[in-house]
């Protein structure tokens, strides 16, 4: 379906490879034979694109982060940091207009220099490479109940342990991770969305069905909730919230591949987008966290080990999440190595035996690390407050102070305002989300 053209009409163009997007790279350096240009996406094709981008597995943390920050606080951190998140995609979009370069590092080294910009850099490999080491985590622990409740395996059995789908999952995260462009993983990345949907679907059905209320034979939870509490906790919910909002990485692709192309019109797909997470999101957090109440945190920063190992429906949740990682993994593994490569060599143009070598790198030390990390919640709070703060809050909004898009405009120093704020939560928020999430992590603090 792609039309292709030679190399210099691809200039002042996105450049793709093999169908996947060469950061960084000029239409001089790719053969003419391999330089493709992407067929334009309507908005409902793109909305949905933002959509299966942004919605992951960062959705099992959220009762959790309620809970620390209460849940009325946690609502409105949700919808202010989807505000924020929204304003800052729109800084990237129209910077990335008004110098008609879309690539966020290509503007970053850009607007900044290639020194100052590998922070970028940087926090762009390790922020997928953090969501790589949760998938790996919550696939162990989800998956020992299913091969018992649903296998009928016995539970000594090794298939029923953590060690087997450590080793399972990352076999199988490897094989799907061989592939060269994000194009081959199209289906999978919408596949992976509609899995995530229905674990997100039970949560909600047990919480009307009353299987854990104190009147069913399941143990009697507590119900008391935090509704309004302000405690140093909320510091721990901010970051797992940004690490959930993020797609800035890819803003200027998708406004690049947009048919007749306009901010006004990024701008709607946006809203729509996030109106459709934010839902989503909601959902789970609100009715995941009034389940269980303070017990929560037992869960550690995924919903689903909340709920007993012998729920039938909830372990088809935790096996079609299996599923969602195996979707949703190579395309993460691919930022990761896309990123070193960018580090590394200046380029991704390497060959599928060099890229394969890699991958296998990437999934063995994410594998590692996932045995070693305590709990899933201690990466997301990590991940999103020391990279999130910079790729989603800190960069985007100092792109736009330096590119300034709409200087003459009149509502520009309210943007410039926004983009004030938002530097503020990345630098200081960041800083003190890190402190307190180590402080807890050295006293077994859960919050």
């Amino acid at each position: 379906d792609a039309t292709r053209v030679n190399a210099k009409e691809c200039e002042q163009m996105e450049v793709c490879v093999d169908g996947m997007v060469a950061e960084g790279a000029t239409a001089e350096e790719v053969p003419p034979q391999r330089a493709i240009v992407v067929k334009p996406a309507t908005v409902p094709v793109t909305l949905i694109n933002v959509v299966c981008n942004v919605i992951g597995g960062g959705v099992l943390a959220l009762p959790t982060a309620f809970h620390q920050s209460s849940m009325i606080l946690g609502i409105i951190l949700l919808v202010g940091m989807t505000c924020i998140t929204v304003s800052n995609l729109m800084f990237i979009v129209l910077c990335a207009e008004h110098k008609q370069t879309f690539n966020y590092l290509t503007l970053l080294h850009n607007a900044f220099g290639d020194r100052p910009a590998r922070i970028a850099d940087v926090a762009l490999v390790l922020m997928p490479f953090g969501a790589l080491v949760a998938y790996c985590r919550v696939t162990a622990d989800a998956m020992p109940p299913v091969m018992v409740n649903y296998f009928k395996a016995d539970p000594d059995n090794f298939f029923a342990s953590h060690t087997a789908w450590f080793l399972i999952g990352s076999v199988c995260f490897f094989v799907l991770s061989c592939r060269r462009s994000l194009s081959e993983l199209l289906v999978s990345s919408i596949f992976g969305v509609a899995t995530i949907m229905w674990a997100i679907l039970v949560v909600v059905i047990r919480f009307f069905d009353g299987s854990y209320s104190r009147t069913h034979t399941h143990a009697e939870v507590d119900h008391e909730l935090r509704v309004v509490y302000f405690h140093k906790d909320i510091f721990r919910t901010i970051p797992v919230i940004t690490f959930a909002l993020s797609v800035h990485n890819n803003a200027p692709a998708y406004y690049h591949e947009l048919a007749d192309r306009s901010p006004a019109k990024m701008a709607k797909t946006f809203f729509g987008a996030h109106a459709i997470i934010i839902v989503a999101y909601l959902l789970i957090a609100i009715f995941g966290l009034i389940t269980f109440g303070p017990r929560i945190a037992e869960a550690h920063g995924n919903v689903l080990d909340a709920y007993h190992t012998d729920d039938g429906l909830m372990n088809s949740a935790r096996l079609v999440m299996f599923i969602h990682f195996a979707c949703v993994f190579p395309i993460l593994q691919m930022a990761v190595r896309r990123g070193l490569n960018n580090l590394i060599f200046g380029h991704n143009d390497l060959s599928l035996r060099v890229l394969c070598a890699e991958s296998f790198g990437i999934v063995v030390c994410a594998t590692i690390l996932a045995a070693v990390v305590p709990d899933i919640d201690v990466v997301l709070s990590f991940n999103g407050a020391i990279f999130g703060s910079i790729v989603v809050l800190s960069a985007p909004s100092a792109l736009y102070l330096k590119v300034r898009p709409l200087r003459e405009r009149p509502h520009d120093m309210k943007l410039c305002v926004v983009a004030c704020v938002s530097i503020f939560m990345g630098v200081v928020v960041g800083t003190i989300s890190t402190v307190i999430t180590l402080i807890d992590v050295a006293t077994g603090d859960d919050g």
